[in-house]
């Protein structure tokens, strides 16, 4: 049962069913060791759980009470985390509150002395990944309640070590908050005790590779100051990394900070994003393979790019850059429709209109978006502001003023085109 439900097998969840039924009638026949356990049931519960079909969760919560009164079977932490995960993926409007009162009872439970219902650092995260998943505009206080709940639980009552995943789930509750000042001090704060406490209590966990990125994450939509910390951040992995393998930065590391200075008001980011994809390869040729720049990465740092402002000269730069960036995603990757979109714009942007260069390069980028079927609504999108009437008419066919709806064009130019509306 447990290897098919670590399966990706669309019919896991018949075989767990008829092994279940297996079981049982064995059970009946006689042979009391096929008798269903708590690891049975809380296999078929998870599977169910995860289904498909539409009531899966409620299935899934009707079945376990059945089984578990059929054989006396009391539930304990693990079954009750299954019901929790079940909760957070049910869309059940009230599920966070539902997840947090399963966890009331948990803690009052275990207070009592039944400690098979001690919550560990999954049925916190959980819990508080519901209410960020939820879009609760509390959920940082939230989670902020449930971090000391279980620090309290850990210090008086003799529960479980606050884990890291705790940690990352208040920090990443901080980030979805936007980059305000507030949600931006505290994710330091957080990571900052992380690092000073050193072990020192394990009710405060040292942070993981997870809980930097997290802090890198919530900086993507800062200041250029804030994307300054962010890449100091990334220094710290790449230095720690070198002792500790398991801080080595990874790609989303990396891309998330050009994201940040991409996205921020930092005069030089065209030059950062260059520099950063650099440091990402140098990285992956000495060993770190997580490094590996991604399409995104060079997506991200085409943006960056596309998005810079200055003078003439400054975006004259910019737009080299940007042709340097495009070189290096070429010879490492394949463009895709966001890569061409994106390079049109910054033709629109970067480029005199009446710079022949311009022209040129738009044409041909147009052109190798339709060769390799790229061409998506940001292609389409950027082409009406790069392109010259004339020329927009002869590359698409249409004039600059028509909506395109990307159905009407050739397959072959959107046949790898991934975007859930076709429709520009």
């Amino acid at each position: 049962m447990g290897g098919w439900l670590k399966s990706k097998d669309p019919n896991a969840l018949d075989r767990i069913e008829g092994i279940l039924s297996t079981m049982e009638q064995c059970y009946m026949e006689g042979n009391d060791a096929a008798r269903p356990d708590r690891v049975t049931i809380n296999t078929i519960t998870a599977a169910t759980a995860r289904g498909d079909g539409n009531g899966s969760f409620e299935k899934s919560v009707v079945l376990r009470t059945s089984l578990e009164k059929k054989y006396k079977i009391k539930p304990d932490s693990i079954s009750h985390n299954i019901v929790l995960d079940s909760w957070c993926k049910s869309g059940q409007l009230d599920a966070p509150e539902q997840a947090e009162e399963l966890l009331d009872r948990m803690e009052r439970q275990y207070k009592r002395g039944k400690v098979t219902h001690k919550p560990d650092g999954y049925t916190y995260s959980s819990v508080i990944g519901c209410y960020i998943k939820f879009g609760r505009k509390n959920s940082a206080e939230k989670a902020e309640e449930l971090l000391l709940r279980m620090q309290d639980l850990y210090h008086n009552w003799g529960g479980e070590p606050v884990s890291t995943s705790v940690y990352n789930a208040v920090m990443n509750a901080w980030a979805s908050l936007g980059p305000t000042v507030e949600s931006l001090q505290r994710v330091r704060e957080l990571l900052q005790e992380m690092e000073e406490n050193d072990g020192e209590d394990p009710a405060i966990p040292a942070p993981n590779r997870i809980s930097y990125n997290t802090v890198i994450k919530a900086m993507r939509d800062g200041s250029a100051v804030d994307a300054a910390y962010a890449e100091d951040i990334l220094s710290v992995l790449e230095s720690r990394g070198q002792t500790e393998n398991h801080l080595l930065p990874d790609s989303y590391s990396y891309t998330s900070v050009i994201t940040a200075y991409g996205r921020s008001d930092a005069s030089d980011k065209a030059e950062k994003a260059l520099e950063l994809l650099e440091r990402m390869l140098v990285a992956c040729e000495n060993g770190n393979i997580a490094a590996k720049p991604t399409v995104h990465s060079f997506n991200a740092a085409l943006n960056s790019c596309a998005f810079a402002e200055g003078d003439e000269q400054d975006k004259a730069n910019a737009f080299d850059i940007a042709m340097k960036i495009y070189a290096l995603l070429q010879e490492h990757d394949e463009p895709d429709q966001t890569s061409y979109g994106t390079l049109i714009r910054a033709c629109s942007v970067l480029l005199h209109p009446r710079d022949k260069k311009r022209e040129e390069i738009v044409e041909e980028l147009f052109q190798k978006a339709c060769e390799t079927g790229s061409v998506g609504k940001l292609v389409i999108g950027q082409m009406k502001f790069a392109a010259s009437r004339e020329q927009h008419i002869r590359l698409t066919g249409r004039d600059l003023y028509d909506k395109i709806q990307l159905t009407e064009l050739p397959r072959a130019w959107t046949q790898n085109v991934r975007e859930t509306d076709r429709r520009s």
